[in-house]
């Protein structure tokens, strides 16, 4: 029997920020401590590259796993942040989120022109939600994002902003810089969007209509607040009266007797049998998202999200690792990160400063005094694509700095400001 290595699975993190040749490394991808026990167990290894974890499992000439992979197995893995600044550019919620962490998995069934994302699918409008600027909402075939802090009137209205195929860098056959796999652009001719299904080398000429280097994407999907779960349902245990360890106040536990969540009303030590039904120490949890693991995340350490992969037979058929022949499937499972828009403010020095605009005519600006704020937030970007000038007695001033990673946010409207300071 010739025994080899193939994929089992990738998960691959993409990010609009990054939207050129850039290679958004921000994340660093991690199984825990179990799930590394169960893989060497499995044989299964992994590799992360940049932006990119592979897991490779030994198979036999079937393409089966050489060992067999029960249904109940579940892979668990920690995104740990890098860059400090990748809270600021990513479009990710900031207020109103103590205790909350995101939680990806291919029980997600969200899966868009052929991408399996593992973030839950973008949400319709809820009048009741409080929207928080850069927040996202599916409208039909169309997402829009939200321009002000808007809780009531869904799209159209000026409180949200559809999202152009144009936010990508326009791509033009050979002309280009450096295109990575994964990266997105416009093209000017069809007014589509297409994604790179492989590297292409700066400058080789190749058009967007050659599907072994490019795909047309629909509809994208990112991570937005749907994807949040309480820090409490990331380590749920089965609880089994009489026969537990410590439990304290606020900690959960699953009762497999009714398949019902309980979080402890105060402490219970060690063995005291409790019922669950006793309701000075419990009370029911109404919360479905939660996996029964014994895993610890420390969020201390810069865990911003954890990914579960299952092997059960509730995820669906596209999701699964292995085919009903036990094959490997070799999926490629996606988290795609929008990058954060904010109010840009240009501050003069020298108060010289008559007009400040933007060349391609999409955003303009309000003056009062030496300050210039954008009417509408923009999106942040590695490479900008805006070509914003100034103009001063005498002189035009051409492709000015554009806004950092440095933001502030601003609580009173749930909004984000990025101030660039002018040498003029």
């Amino acid at each position: 029997m010739k025994i080899t290595y193939q994929i089992l699975f990738t998960i691959e993190l993409l990010h609009d920020y990054y939207n050129q040749n850039q290679i958004f490394n921000d994340i660093e991808i991690i199984p825990t401590g179990r799930t590394k026990k169960i893989m060497s167990g499995c044989r299964v290894l992994h590799k992360v590259s940049n932006n990119k974890l592979t897991a490779l499992i030994e198979t036999d000439d079937d393409e089966k796993p050489l060992i067999k992979i029960d249904s109940k197995t579940t892979l668990r893995f920690l995104l740990k942040s890098k860059n400090p600044s990748f809270i600021n550019i990513s479009a990710l919620k900031i207020f109103d989120i103590s205790n909350k962490i995101y939680y990806f998995s291919n029980g997600a069934n969200n899966e868009k022109s052929g991408i399996l994302y593992l973030s839950s699918p973008v949400s319709s409008h809820n009048t009741g939600e409080d929207y928080e600027v850069g927040s996202l909402i599916q409208d039909a075939s169309d997402i829009y994002e939200a321009v002000v802090n808007n809780t009531s009137s869904p799209p159209p209205n000026n409180s949200w902003r559809e999202l152009s195929p144009q936010r990508f860098p326009e791509y033009n056959t050979g002309t280009h810089s450096d295109v990575y796999k994964g990266t997105i652009v416009f093209d000017p001719i069809s007014s589509k969007n297409y994604e790179a299904l492989k590297f292409i080398p700066q400058g080789q000429s190749i058009p967007v209509t050659d599907t072994v280097c490019w795909k047309e994407t629909g509809i994208l999907q990112y991570v937005t607040s749907g994807d949040l779960i309480d820090n409490d349902f990331i380590a749920v245990s089965i609880y089994n009266s009489g026969n537990h360890a410590d439990i304290y106040s606020g900690d959960i536990f699953f009762d497999s007797g009714n398949s019902k969540l309980y979080r402890a009303l105060k402490f219970i030590e060690r063995g005291n049998a409790v019922q669950v039904s006793d309701i000075n120490f419990w009370e029911e949890v109404t919360d479905t998202r939660f996996v029964v693991s014994d895993d610890s995340v420390n969020i201390n350490e810069n865990i911003f999200g954890i990914i579960d992969l299952f092997f059960d037979d509730m995820v669906s058929e596209n999701y699964k690792m292995l085919d009903s022949a036990d094959k490997v499937k070799q999926n490629n499972f996606v988290i795609r990160f929008k990058n954060r828009i904010t109010t840009w403010k240009y501050v003069s020095q020298k108060n010289t400063v008559t007009s400040l605009s933007d060349d391609n005519g999409i955003f303009t600006f309000d003056k009062t005094n030496n300050e210039f704020v954008s009417r509408t937030p923009i999106p942040l970007m590695a490479s900008p694509m805006q070509n914003f000038k100034l103009i001063t007695p005498g002189q035009t001033i051409e492709h000015i700095k554009c806004a950092s990673a440095l933001i502030k946010p601003v609580s009173a409207s749930k909004s984000f400001l990025s101030e660039i300071f002018l040498n003029y």
